[in-house]
């Protein structure tokens, strides 16, 4: 079962990531930005490849660091792990072309608007299941 990062500074939808994709995914939740980094930093030297974390899934909004922020530092901690930014605020133009400059970066970042409706297909076509 492939492993997703999801970070969320609220508690609420931390929740319903896990319990939507519980069936299909092992489920790290983290509320802190800072937290998520520690955890890659670890799964990084996991001694077990297969169990590592295939996808970030952050919000934009979050006290501390942005989304933006925690994919750019996620990305050099683990080059090539799928990302997704799933937000509901924010206007549209800024948020494509914020993520345009991560791809520009050879970062790129796949974008869910919230309510995530279309969330599994999302991530079954970046890590598949």
């Amino acid at each position: 079962m492939k492993t997703v990062l999801v970070v969320d500074d609220h508690r609420g939808a931390l929740t319903a990531y896990k319990k939507a994709l519980a069936d299909d995914y092992k489920v790290i939740a983290a509320s802190d930005p800072y937290v998520a980094l520690e955890i890659l930093k670890a799964d990084k030297h996991s001694a077990h490849p297969d169990s590592r974390i295939s996808l970030l899934l952050t919000d934009l909004h979050m006290s501390g660091i942005n989304g933006y922020r925690l994919i750019y530092e996620a990305d050099k901690i683990r080059k090539g792990m799928a990302k997704i930014l799933c937000t509901g605020g924010g206007n549209k133009q800024k948020i494509m072309a914020e993520l345009e400059v991560l791809a520009r970066q050879g970062i790129p970042v796949t974008y869910v608007e919230k309510p995530p409706v279309d969330l599994l297909a999302a991530i079954e076509k970046l890590i598949g299941r």
